[in-house]
């Protein structure tokens, strides 16, 4: 009678299968430090990445998979097609609720600001009138703060995986007046890192801080992830896991480059 041993494993591997959870593909972006290229043949890392590994997977029963870095609009189209599961970091705008499903928590905040360079006049920005007649680079598909709004501001819309050295490239050649970016952590990060702090001053704006994001497929597959993560992130939310995170990472950057 050898069918029973058999048996027991057939029934044994089953069990474990069932209880490994699904797999969840997450296509990431170019946003250090929390979504970032490691290396060739490495997956992307980040915080936020961390965080959704570490944190968010084991309390959702899923196995997580990354892959990029990706320009946002290629990720976005990967994820209206169906290539991947979720995409993580965005801004809530009319284009991507039309598209995808947002979650009801988000995963942190973050704050606008601009960039000149450091002969620029413009040292602080009130209202809008301070911008008047000036022309402004930043990145397709994202968030725009109101106050920049305006017929009399030109705003100029980049794309690429590196998007910021594109705008940076715009800027130091005389090409536009300054670059917007809606994360000043990350942007901050990307500065130091690559020489260009001396080069330039950051302008905090005074609007509101913004949402960010990981958003899901417009499917039933899709709308279940979505409810599942929010489960999983309201407790790691309230005690600010994610804000940790980053203070730790930004501690240990600090420490490493003294």
């Amino acid at each position: 009678m050898m069918f029973r041993p058999l048996f027991v494993i057939v029934i044994f591997m089953f069990f474990l299968q069932s209880n490994a959870g699904e797999t969840v593909h997450i296509a990431v972006i170019n946003l250090e430090p929390f979504l970032k290229d490691e290396g060739e043949g490495k997956p992307p890392g980040g915080i936020a990445v961390d965080y959704w590994r570490n944190y968010i997977a084991p309390r959702m029963n899923v196995t997580v998979q990354f892959s990029g870095p990706y320009p946002i609009k290629r990720a976005e189209l990967m994820l209206k097609n169906g290539e991947v599961d979720a995409v993580m970091h965005l801004t809530k705008i009319a284009d991507r609720e039309k598209d995808f499903h947002f979650p009801q928590t988000h995963l942190t905040e973050i704050s606008s600001c601009l960039v000149v360079t450091k002969q620029s006049r413009l040292v602080s920005v009130t209202n809008t009138e301070d911008l008047y007649d000036r022309s402004i680079v930043f990145i397709s598909s994202a968030f725009i703060p109101e106050m920049l709004l305006h017929k009399r501001i030109t705003i100029i819309k980049v794309t690429g995986t590196d998007f910021r050295q594109l705008q940076l490239n715009m800027l130091f050649a005389g090409r536009v007046d300054s670059m917007l970016d809606i994360n000043h952590v990350s942007l901050v990060y990307y500065l130091r890192n690559r020489g260009y702090s001396d080069r330039v001053r950051v302008i905090p704006l005074p609007v509101p801080k913004q949402k960010v994001y990981t958003i899901f497929t417009k499917t039933s597959k899709g709308h279940k992830l979505s409810d599942a993560f929010d489960k999983a992130n309201r407790p790691g939310l309230k005690a600010g896991v994610f804000e940790r995170l980053t203070r730790e990472y930004m501690s240990k950057r600090e420490n490493a480059d003294e």
